[in-house]
């Protein structure tokens, strides 16, 4: 079985504590009140992380990566809508059976998908969403790891 499991959770204040980081559960409760004061609550560790920027031992910025529990795509063959709750609460039984009481989102436009979020009690989020792709690094054409075939050494090996 595939487990979900959190990022990890820094646990240790690394050596040098200036810098670009994974911040420790002791300077992330330093920022703490940045959400109560808004009547939010601390992201929970066990689905979050956070990066940070120390400088002088303070925390002068961060960013809080989090694990969100995505559900889509969803398709059901035309003429089979009866189907529609009996998927959605085997998905319910499903996140807890896996991650326990869990907050999960859906992408939907105004329109069918959209409705049938609200029919499975799913409620309307006031946010713009954005996204990024974070991938590796990809060699340049230019590297100089790069060389083409004619010019490889190919004497004794297969072509």
């Amino acid at each position: 079985m595939i487990e979900m499991l959190p990022p990890p959770i820094a646990t240790e204040t690394p050596k040098s504590k200036d810098g670009v980081r994974e911040l420790t559960a002791d300077e992330i409760k330093t920022v703490e009140y940045l959400f109560t004061e808004k009547g939010h609550p601390l992201p929970n560790p066990n689905e979050s992380t956070f990066v940070g920027y120390i400088r002088e031992g303070k925390v002068i910025g961060f960013i809080v990566l989090q694990i969100k529990l995505h559900a889509e795509p969803m398709w059901i063959e035309n003429g089979h809508s009866d189907i529609f709750s009996a998927l959605v609460r085997e998905a319910e039984r499903t996140v807890l059976r896996r991650c326990g009481p869990a907050w999960v989102y859906t992408f939907a436009p105004a329109g069918k998908v959209s409705q049938l979020a609200q029919a499975a009690g799913m409620q309307l989020e006031p946010w713009n969403v954005f996204s990024v792709l974070v991938m590796p690094e990809t060699p340049s054409k230019t590297s100089p790891f790069l060389v083409p075939l004619e010019e490889m050494e190919t004497e004794g090996a297969p072509v």
